[in-house]
């Protein structure tokens, strides 16, 4: 009785004990999978120590990479939530068939993606969130946030090709086409998917401020048709992309799960963010920094609820033919404005 007492004082004193595991990346794919997915997970793993979002994610770490997809979706929970993902492979694949979120449902070599539509043809989907594995009954207390890229498509060619735009855009979310691709029906929210590498403007920084830039959501038409209902134009096209800063996911707890999941990589986390939308000339997009900013005024009189941290504020401003709207500290907003 002695000897157990003696061990729980020093389990107590010693935080060694029960110290959170480390954070790190692993990449995967199935060992069976086509040899175009293959080779875009083989592209994906040699770019862990250049790729601006990979690079976040190991941390500095020797990141894991291999093809254990199958373990992976039938191993214990808590092996894969202390882990950022990077799964590329096939929507039957078992481990992404339990992480594939609800915005994209995959049928007979068919996808219907939320905001884009219904199409058939060479398609990838890419989309990223919270490790779901993470937020679960298994884990009471999350030492922090862990991040999920997913990689999938309609056919190995179209995962390559959103393989390809991870690698050269930065894409974390979106729809892209790999060559042409038929639309089945249309919808009131249609958008048509990536072909090519997202060209930025210049002035959109790789860093300032303190922050990197690491992803780009290619977004869906809810954005667009949202500004055209508050501004009275619509933008050719909105990207929202991605900063951070070392600590960005390091709040413990569920006190910190908001600030976490708004710091993310979820097309709707829009915290850390510069929204991008080109109009088609200057005066459409000051005039709707205008009307957003007029419009931010009218609800901070009717509520004043911009004392929370974790819901930061946000700041629209154009410069040329983009309207700017972000969440970033004013240091790096003065950084990109004209």
């Amino acid at each position: 009785m002695k000897y157990l007492s003696k061990l729980l004082l020093a389990a107590i004193l010693c935080p060694a004990v029960f110290a959170a595991p480390e954070r790190s990346l692993a990449i995967t794919a199935a060992k069976n999978a086509p040899p175009e997915v293959r080779t875009a997970f083989e592209r994906i793993a040699a770019a862990a120590g250049s790729h601006p979002l990979l690079k976040v994610l190991s941390e500095g770490k020797n990141v894991e990479s291999g093809h254990f997809n199958e373990a992976f979706a039938a191993g214990d929970p808590e092996r894969l939530a202390y882990r950022h993902l990077v799964v590329i492979g096939e929507p039957d694949d078992p481990l992404v068939r339990r992480i594939l979120q609800h915005e994209a449902r995959f049928e007979n070599g068919t996808v219907y993606a939320f905001g884009f539509g219904r199409f058939s043809g060479n398609l990838g989907w890419i989309e990223s969130g919270p490790n779901p594995f993470l937020h679960s009954r298994y884990i009471d207390r999350p030492p922090f946030e862990t991040e999920l890229v997913l990689i999938t498509g309609t056919t190995p060619a179209g995962i390559a090709a959103a393989a390809e735009r991870f690698l050269d855009s930065g894409l974390v979310n979106g729809l892209v086409a790999a060559g042409r691709v038929e639309r089945l029906e249309t919808t009131l929210l249609d958008r048509e998917p990536l072909v090519h590498r997202i060209a930025l403007p210049g002035f959109v920084p790789q860093s300032a401020a303190g922050w990197t830039r690491i992803g780009v959501t290619d977004c869906s038409a809810e954005p667009g048709r949202g500004l055209l209902e508050h501004t009275g134009s619509e933008p050719l096209r909105v990207c929202a992309v991605k900063y951070h800063r070392p600590g960005a996911w390091d709040g413990a707890g569920a006190e910190h799960a908001i600030g976490n999941y708004l710091a993310g990589l979820h097309r709707a986390a829009y915290g850390n963010t510069l929204l991008v939308a080109e109009f088609a000339t200057p005066e459409q997009a000051g005039t709707a920094a205008a009307k957003l900013n007029r419009e931010k005024r009218i609800e901070a009189s009717r509520k004043n609820d911009g004392k929370n941290p974790e819901k930061p504020p946000v700041n629209c401003f154009s410069r040329g033919r983009y309207l700017l709207m972000s969440t970033l500290p004013e240091s790096f907003n003065r950084e990109i404005a004209e």
